[in-house]
């Protein structure tokens, strides 16, 4: 993990350093293959990125292994922002724009930002790590961060409704309606996340390279199907450089 926070922290200032790297930005290839995972509340997005990471650095061998980034970059932006980390864990989750309430509420610092800054600062680092490859990015906008950035493949994690209030009250202990209802709230507030930032723009399954249903088959099977795709791009990739 230290290894991980000092290449967020390196992404960070290397993508601050340049100028429109968000918008305007003339497309571009990774240095390697990256991988953006999309996922339905209750999908197993968490347990399929882990799985993944493992069995890439296991076929995919290499000096720089794979890395995955998901909530705890989010989190360690926050702390190289000396905003407490606890305060942005939800962003993508949370149905409204949380941050400057809470920051407000609080009164945690005079020069804390609200949370389209701070959502800026996110955007940045993910796109710096998917220009470098070799990255998982879970979640928070990142297939629409790294639109300008070729080889990227880019998944989307479904399953059925049942299933996913099943696995939710397994994780959180919850029974069946509170699980219903946790299921609601993420789905929602991530809609709102993409409706706050990327409003005009399409998500669904035609928006990604491979949409997986992880109630199909388990996690490690539906992993598989996923590495012929990081091959092909890994070759594309050496063939173009």
């Amino acid at each position: 993990m230290a290894k991980d926070y000092r290449m967020i922290v390196a992404a960070m200032r290397s993508a601050e350093r340049g100028k429109g790297l968000i918008s305007g930005a003339e497309p571009e290839h990774a240095t390697y293959p990256y991988i953006t995972i999309s996922r339905q509340a209750g999908a197993g997005g968490t347990t399929f990125a882990k799985v993944l990471a493992e069995r890439l650095n296991k076929t995919d061998a290499a000096a720089r292994p794979w890395r995955l980034f998901g909530r705890d970059l989010v989190e360690q932006v926050a702390a190289e922002r000396q905003i407490p980390p606890h305060l942005v864990r939800d962003l993508e989750d949370a149905s409204r724009t949380w941050l400057t309430d809470i920051v407000d509420s609080l009164q945690i610092t005079e020069n804390a930002p609200d949370e389209s800054t701070f959502y800026h600062h996110v955007r940045l680092t993910i796109l710096t790590l998917a220009r470098s490859g070799r990255v998982i990015l879970v979640g928070r906008g990142a297939p629409f961060i790294t639109e300008s950035v070729g080889g990227g493949i880019h998944l989307y994690l479904v399953a059925p409704l049942d299933v996913r209030i099943e696995r939710m009250a397994d994780q959180l202990g919850l029974d069946r309606d509170a699980a219903a209802q946790r299921v609601r709230e993420i789905d929602e507030g991530r809609e709102s996340f993409r409706k706050r930032y990327w409003r005009d723009r399409y998500f669904g399954p035609e928006a990604v390279t491979l949409t997986i249903n992880t109630a199909a088959g388990s996690m490690e099977e539906l992993v598989e199907t996923v590495l012929p795709l990081v091959r092909a791009r890994r070759d594309i990739e050496t063939a173009a450089g």
